[in-house]
């Protein structure tokens, strides 16, 4: 028997054997709402709100990231194994009428319905409840469907399960283990496939399907796509498939590669389909539940996503994306997008008015409270710009001219504007050029800086030294400048770092280990050469002579006659 969508499907929460990765660079996860019991659906709202609906009937709201208190409404629903309120869609023309259609599992005789309900404010009086659709009453706990998609034209498409009874699926006289479309009254439509043919439920759109858990219409194509959750065991299959009308696509007699009966030529196979012991999908229990999120066209993702299908796997928590071929609509790659367990035990993907992504993931099967369910926002944030800063010649005497390269700088994600670039050479001067000149006409030590935007992020990079004229002479060691190197160093240093003791003219000198900061391992440095055996400090040690390396340390007065 298929794993369910609420029990089987959940009992499964470990990490699946595949590497670990996070969202690609620049995407950025954030939790909404958290300890929720079971949510299992989810609608994005025109004005940016989000309605999570629970199991149990409980619809929770989300106004533009902030959970509010009090629930949208709460359903009396039969809730048993994958029972319960289990999809939500908007009426198209919510944003006017409030429409809202449910999917649950009514009392008191256990049947699945999808009933309009209208939305005022941030509230729902159950009494406006229309009853569109609902089955006959249910003969298993599981197999229930969920999915629901409204067309362009106005017609509403609705998804069954086959109820355990997996016959039923070739059964044109039932509606379990179909695509049913109806208009938003409840009557059938004149031009659905089988109308008007005898024995044929005319509400039927398409069959042999096992348990369509989610539908998603591709807004800009029209393609009605169906996630159908596969059988268990290794050898079962998940499906992918593009909604035909009057399509067959096999169930009982074949899943995904699996063919049961002596020809499955006539069925419709599957865009994409995954088997629960490939080892890119694999659970320890080789157990899976393909969910099926939309087809991405939300322009906040960078381009190379526009068009591409997302779908998610409930017991492997994982998601995934797909991307086809322009002229001839074939998969052509099915790429990791966020490995277990990070992509959560999904049960609904969406898209968003602002182009973001939004999941809710069940958690476990008993709630004792808080339940671990989550509703989560995956975004777009970008990256910012890899800075590569270079001078071509550090030192000199002045004047001195040099070359300032930002090569191998690069803008990772291309957005959102081209790359700008600010030099500021540490002598007052600045540019704008990508790979500047400039002419150091004064003596000293100086410290340039790029900085680049790419209009979201800005980076600067470290500070490049550039030594003009003659390097100061020093003694390495001689922190106090009296032209020789003792214990006496050791002690002005940490007086003047710890015991407010005199200045450093030469901060070069007492960089004992030449790391280009002055701190409590420069003394410890002068000691150990001094009395602990370790070798001399590096040059200029013992005699005077320049730093032979640019560290941004100085000397007012040098420490050399």
């Amino acid at each position: 028997m298929r794993a369910s969508t609420v029990l089987t499907c959940l009992v499964m929460l470990l990490p699946l054997p595949l590497a670990h990765a996070e969202l690609p660079p620049g995407f950025q996860r954030t939790v909404l709402l958290g300890d929720l019991c079971k949510p299992t659906s989810l609608v994005a709202t025109p004005d940016g709100r989000l309605f999570v609906g629970l199991v149990g009937g409980t619809i929770r709201v989300i106004d533009n990231g902030v959970p509010l208190p009090d629930p949208l409404v709460e359903l009396d629903v039969v809730e048993d194994n994958e029972q319960g309120l289990v999809g939500m869609e908007l009426g198209p023309d919510f944003a006017t009428t409030g429409a809202l259609y449910i999917y649950y599992t009514a009392p008191p005789d256990v049947r699945n319905r999808v009933s309009r309900f209208t939305v005022v404010g941030n509230s729902i009086d159950p009494a406006s409840e229309f009853v569109v659709w609902e089955n006959a009453p249910s003969i298993t706990v599981g197999h229930q469907g969920g999915g629901l998609a409204f067309h362009t034209d106005g017609t509403l498409f609705i998804a069954t399960g086959d109820q355990g009874s997996s016959g039923t699926a070739q059964m044109l006289d039932s509606q379990h283990g179909k695509i049913l479309r109806v208009n938003p009254d409840g009557s059938i439509p004149a031009d659905n496939p089988f109308v008007g043919l005898p024995g044929i439920d005319p509400a039927v759109w398409a069959l042999g399907l096992r348990n369509p858990y989610r539908l998603f219409f591709d807004e800009l194509e029209g393609d009605l796509w169906i996630g159908d959750i596969g059988s268990s065991g290794g050898p079962a299959w998940e499906e992918i498939d593009l909604g035909l009308a009057g399509g067959n696509y096999g169930w009982a007699d074949s899943e995904g590669e699996n063919c049961y009966v002596a020809d499955c030529s006539a069925y419709i196979e599957a865009v994409h389909q995954y088997r629960h012991d490939d080892p890119l999908f694999a659970t320890p229990t080789l157990n899976a539940c393909v969910i099926l999120g939309p087809v991405y066209r939300g322009g906040n993702f960078p381009a190379e996503y526009e068009g591409d299908l997302f779908y998610g796997d409930w017991s492997g928590e994982w998601l995934r994306r797909l991307e086809f071929d322009d002229v001839t609509g074939a998969v052509t790659a099915d790429v990791l997008f966020d490995s277990a367990p990070d992509g959560g035990d999904v049960a609904d993907i969406v898209q968003g008015p602002d182009g973001a992504l939004y999941t809710v993931s069940v958690g476990v099967i008993w709630c004792f409270p808080p339940g671990l369910g989550t509703v989560e926002k995956i975004e777009w944030v970008g990256t910012p710009p890899d800075v590569v800063a270079n001078v071509d010649d550090p030192s000199g005497s002045e004047p001195h001219a040099v070359q300032f390269s930002s090569a191998g700088t690069v803008d990772i994600d291309g957005e959102p504007l081209p790359l700008t670039y600010l030099w500021t050479f540490g002598d007052g001067g600045t540019s704008t050029d990508a790979s500047p000149d400039h002419v150091y006409t004064e003596p000293g030590l100086f410290l340039a800086t790029l900085t680049v935007s790419d209009g979201q992020y800005t980076v600067a990079s470290d500070p490049i030294e550039v030594l003009v004229g003659d390097p100061p002479q020093l003694r390495r060691g001689d922190c106090n400048g009296d032209s020789g190197f003792d214990v006496a160093d050791a002690v002005h240093l940490l007086s003047t770092l710890f015991g407010g003791g005199g200045s450093i003219d030469c901060a070069d000198a007492c960089d004992a280990n030449d790391d280009g900061g002055i701190d409590i391992s420069d003394p410890i440095s002068m000691l150990d050469t001094l009395f602990g055996g370790a070798g001399p400090l590096s040059r200029p040690y013992p005699g005077c002579g320049p730093d032979p390396g640019l560290d941004g340390l100085g000397c007012v007065t040098p420490a050399c006659p």
